[in-house]
C-alpha cells in the first residue's frame, strides 16, 4: 500500500485535538509499517495539483493526494 506523507498529517489532527496519545501512537505505528510505502510530496506534485484544481475545483488537500498518486504511477486511487 502506498500513501502520501500528507496522510499522516491528516490522521494526526484528531488525536492532537483530543489529546488521545493511544490513537496517535496507533497512527504512527501504522505509517511506520514496512508494508506501507510513504510517498513524498515532490515539487511536480504541487504543480499537478494546481492544474487539476484549476479544472476541477476540488479541495487542495484532496488534489495533493491525487497528484501524488498520478506522479508515482499508482493504478488505483
Amino acid at each position: 500500500m502506498l500513501v502520501s506523507d500528507l496522510s499522516l498529517s491528516e490522521c494526526l489532527v484528531g488525536p492532537f485535538l483530543s489529546g488521545d496519545k493511544q490513537a496517535e501512537a496507533s497512527y504512527r505505528t501504522f505509517f511506520a509499517d514496512p508494508d506501507i510505502g510513504v510517498l513524498q510530496l515532490a515539487g511536480k506534485v504541487w504543480e499537478n495539483a494546481a492544474r487539476i484544481r484549476a479544472d476541477k475545483k476540488f479541495e487542495l488537500v484532496d488534489l495533493l493526494h491525487l497528484a501524488t498518486a498520478i506522479e508515482n504511477g499508482c493504478g488505483l486511487f
